[in-house]
């Protein structure tokens, strides 16, 4: 019975997450339509690259600091910075792909010029998120 309980709770809260998350996308993507001024049939034509891109990207970065935080757990006296230095280049090499891949499909969808409009949106609504995250979340962002 407790194991069902425990179970339960960790899937409601893993869901919670989930709906967090995409309740940012969303937002987000609100934020980008309004101020890259997308039609509706530019927006819709590019919802979904937008969303497959924002989950991929999150995903990338679930696995990684899965990834980083088993490492230091299973070698907490004396890591190996040099896989570790290589974990995060490869990180930034994928998602760099990503971000090739997710352009590409952009310039398919947008002219240059609303392309342009559009990723000063989504730079500028990652300085608004910033700005407003509380402190302490700003903190503990930086550490690994």
């Amino acid at each position: 019975m407790l194991m069902v309980w425990i179970t339960a709770n960790s899937l409601s809260a893993e869901e919670l997450v989930n709906t967090n998350i995409q309740k940012m996308h969303e937002k987000k993507w609100a934020y980008i339509v309004e101020q890259a001024k997308l039609t509706p049939d530019e927006a819709s034509k590019v919802k979904p690259v937008f969303m497959n891109y924002e989950n991929a990207v999150w995903e990338l970065h679930e696995k990684n600091r899965e990834t980083l935080n088993n490492f230091l757990k299973e070698n907490i006296t004396q890591p190996n910075y040099e896989l570790l230095n290589d974990e995060y280049v490869n990180l930034q090499i994928k998602q760099a792909q990503l971000l090739k891949n997710y352009h590409l499909k952009l310039k398919k969808a947008l002219s240059p010029e609303k392309l342009f409009h559009y990723y000063q949106a989504e730079r500028t609504f990652k300085r608004k998120l910033l700005h407003n995250m509380p402190q302490g979340r700003k903190m503990q962002k930086n550490r690994p």
